[in-house]
């Protein structure tokens, strides 16, 4: 593992990935994980992931990761927050406002050209050096070459033709998502959200199934199961403090609301989370 012990390290770190070296949980931080040689199984969110050779995956904020190399394997992983990213004196709509890290996809998975590569390989050098020196000004240098990595990341993805976003008419869209993460425990109406966006909630279902394939509702549900599953996985709660958690009420309500969001009982999804993990540990 690289240096850590920069007074950035709560804010920006990059690091060697190789067999042995686990991720560290930086579930606040956005993440980017470049797999150069080997391979193994990356699990986001329980969404398992074949990794390969000049795979790239970028990680939001809040996503749970647990990366299993099945050969011999290299690469970085770069994590950095979200003031970070803000306090660069630069336009980094290339984070919020592109597909890298937009929540309508699971993750974002881009698989690296030859034509980056020396580039890229070049920028990872520089925030290498830079991380692990002591000299004044390092943290704009490395807000620097971040942007520059970020960009060539973007155009790999243009050039993938994985699906992007049209924030220009997804506008909406995209302000609804950012409300259902900072609000979706304490609201679960599509109602709810369309009062503070100022449009009718029919308006609002019908904009974000433009945007994304799926309406607003749709989305508001699978985030409250996606964080009970989270907590179930990774936090090891009941499903009592889950749902108190979620602002459920009454558990009953939140163990049939459960089962037909995931099409699986609550209780089901935690034995088939505990075979994975003993699989996984070799037990």
């Amino acid at each position: 593992m690289l240096q850590t012990n920069s007074p950035l390290s709560n804010s920006f770190r990059i690091q060697s990935l190789q067999k042995g070296n686990g991720l560290p949980s930086d579930k606040d931080l956005f993440r980017i994980i470049w797999v150069k040689e080997g391979a193994g199984d990356l699990y986001v969110d329980m969404r398992a992931c074949a990794t390969g050779c000049d795979m790239i995956y970028c990680i939001r904020p809040g996503q749970s990761v647990r990366f299993e190399p099945v050969e011999e394997t290299n690469g970085y992983l770069i994590s950095f927050s979200a003031d970070f990213v803000v306090m660069a004196d630069y336009d980094m709509d290339i984070v919020y406002h592109s597909s890298l890290f937009h929540p309508l996809f699971p993750f974002s998975v881009i698989k690296g050209a030859a034509s980056f590569k020396m580039e890229m390989q070049e920028s990872v050098e520089r925030m290498i050096r830079e991380f692990s020196n002591t000299y004044p000004g390092k943290d704009e240098i490395l807000k620097g070459l971040l942007k520059i990595f970020l960009v060539y990341l973007n155009r790999q993805q243009d050039a993938s033709g994985q699906q992007a976003v049209n924030f220009n008419q997804s506008g909406l869209a995209s302000r609804f998502f950012s409300q259902l993460e900072k609000n979706f425990t304490n609201q679960k109406m599509v109602s709810d959200y369309a009062r503070v966006l100022s449009v009718t909630p029919n308006y609002l279902n019908e904009t974000v199934k433009k945007a994304s394939g799926f309406p607003a509702s749709h989305h508001i549900q699978q985030r409250i199961i996606l964080e009970a599953k989270r907590k179930a996985a990774y936090v090891r709660k009941s499903m009592k403090e889950i749902a108190y958690d979620l602002g459920f009420d009454d558990i009953s309500h939140f163990s049939k609301y459960f089962k037909k969001a995931s099409g699986i009982s609550f209780s089901d999804f935690k034995k088939e989370i505990s075979h994975q993990f003993s699989m996984a540990a070799g037990f």
